[in-house]
């Protein structure tokens, strides 16, 4: 029985060889693109992304959907999408961040206006807590200057990577029109 078992594996490794022999790898432009990323590793780590309370999973999530979403075609591609990924991950933080020290700033405070909370809805608390940052903390500006400079940064990332995905690509048309938009068929 150990012998008979022996040969099928032996005979499947050796089909296994004769086909993988014949074979000239892909044919096709995206098969090409898809085989060029076989031994691509993500260059960003979530140990350089994400802060410890924050979810190493959902970064990788964020990654692997962005990849899939961009289609990256080479390292410098990869690259692009992967410092995209930890600009978005950054704004995230920065949400969390302005929201935080909002509610911190009501919790500090309550004591003062403990009688008029009675009578405030939530967004007055919030705006008057938003005021008492705005006057006596550059938290906020802050906030806001280091969210327009991930913004800006992530769009110009953005605005290079498709960039090469357009120089990659060439022009698709219809079939029977033209470049400048007129049929080619006469008998229209």
């Amino acid at each position: 029985m150990t012998t008979e078992r022996t040969m099928t594996t032996e005979r499947k490794k050796e089909t296994a060889r004769a086909n993988g022999a014949k074979s000239r790898g892909p044919v096709t432009s995206k098969g090409k693109a898809r085989s060029s990323m076989n031994a691509t590793t993500h260059g960003l780590t979530a140990e350089t992304v994400v802060l410890s309370g924050e979810s190493e999973q959902r970064f990788h999530a964020l990654l692997e959907s962005m990849l899939e979403a961009y289609a990256p075609s080479s390292n410098y591609e990869v690259s692009l999408v992967e410092k995209m990924a930890a600009l978005n991950w950054q704004q995230d933080r920065l949400l969390g961040i302005d929201t935080t020290t909002l509610a911190v700033q009501m919790e500090v405070m309550a004591p003062a206006l403990e009688a008029e909370l009675e009578h405030l809805s939530p967004p007055a608390r919030i705006a008057l807590a938003y005021r008492d940052l705005s006057d006596h903390s550059r938290v906020l500006s802050n906030l806001d200057r280091h969210a327009s400079r991930i913004r800006r940064q992530f769009n110009q990332l953005r605005t290079e990577l498709l960039a090469l995905h357009t120089a990659r690509k060439p022009p698709q048309t219809e079939p029977g029109v033209s470049t400048t938009g007129c049929t080619t068929n006469p008998s229209l």
